[in-house]
């Protein structure tokens, strides 16, 4: 029988899904995947606590959370050259719904126990990876606002007081960016570098973005809080962000593909990595081609 490790963040999503848990365990059994589970001691600690696991050699590591979770068990899984499972246990479960996989964790565990491998692409954040966005601007301090003093789980509907705060609240500065070399027109408010479609688990921001394309998909967003709500309005519709030409003024979206982004600053500017908070500017950002084996429906 094929082993696995099975990491779990207990207060990944809405937390208390001890009973979910023990049905996963169920299906990764009955398709000739046998588990041993190891809790998620808090952020940024799954390379330590898989390096101090002291149990059998497995064939695959499998993330039982959510978007943040999974990012890190990635990193580990593509340091490791093993294939990552993803268990949906979070919020939005981005990353689940660009693979395809279901939504209810227990179908996914089946999914995972009897699926076929896929070769993605990863982004690299000067050390740190991704497999959906960096975000730098207004959506990070959404997600710092989210996140301040958090210790038990977390729904959709927490993050309308997060956003609502943050569109008030924040400051909007310029943000300042070079892509492949060649410096973007000053004044963009919100910067998404993406590595996939998906956005927030509902939205397209990078219309375009293939998760194993070998780019990036980079949007600047232009104007201030007015034009953020005009282009979330058209987000919420399934609409494209309206556009602008790069070398007119004004608002709109700058959106383009490249190899490699560097965003010098400002220093103060909150940023993002799927979902999570992390440190500040300047970051330069690559993309890593075919870096990730992931398991999807066969």
């Amino acid at each position: 029988m094929r082993k696995a490790l099975f990491l779990v963040n207990p207060i990944s999503g809405r937390g208390r899904h001890g009973l979910a848990r023990a049905r996963c365990i169920e299906a990764f059994n009955a398709g000739g995947l046998e588990v041993e589970v190891l809790e998620i001691p808090g952020p940024a600690e799954v390379a330590r606590a898989v390096g101090e696991y002291g149990g059998a050699d497995f064939e695959m590591l499998l993330a039982g959370g959510g978007d943040g979770t999974v990012r890190e068990v990635a990193e580990v899984a593509a340091h490791l050259e093993l294939p990552l499972g993803v268990i949906p246990l979070g919020t939005s479960n981005t990353v689940a719904r660009e693979l395809g996989l279901p939504l209810d964790p227990v179908a996914a565990s089946r999914v995972t126990a009897s699926g076929r491998e896929r070769v993605i692409d990863l982004g690299d954040a000067g050390g740190a990876k991704f497999i959906l966005c960096l975000g730098v601007g207004f959506d990070a301090d959404v997600i710092r606002r989210v996140h301040i003093g958090r210790e038990r789980g977390i729904s959709m509907y927490t993050y309308a007081p997060a956003t609502a705060g943050a569109y008030l609240g924040y400051g909007y500065p310029g943000i300042e960016v070079e892509v492949d070399g060649r410096a973007m027109p000053p004044g963009a408010f919100q910067v998404v570098v993406a590595n996939a479609g998906s956005y927030a688990g509902y939205f397209k921001v990078a219309g375009r973005a293939e998760i194993d394309d070998g780019w990036l998909d980079v949007c600047l967003l232009y104007g201030g809080k007015w034009s953020l709500l005009r282009q979330a309005l058209r987000a919420l519709r399934g609409r494209p962000l309206l556009a602008r030409p790069e070398t007119h003024r004004g608002p709109g979206a700058v959106c383009l593909r490249a190899r490699e982004v560097f965003i010098p600053g400002p220093p103060s500017a909150p940023v993002q990595i799927d979902g999570d908070m992390a440190t500040g500017l300047p970051r330069t950002i690559r993309v890593l081609p075919g870096a990730l084996r992931v398991i999807v429906p066969g």
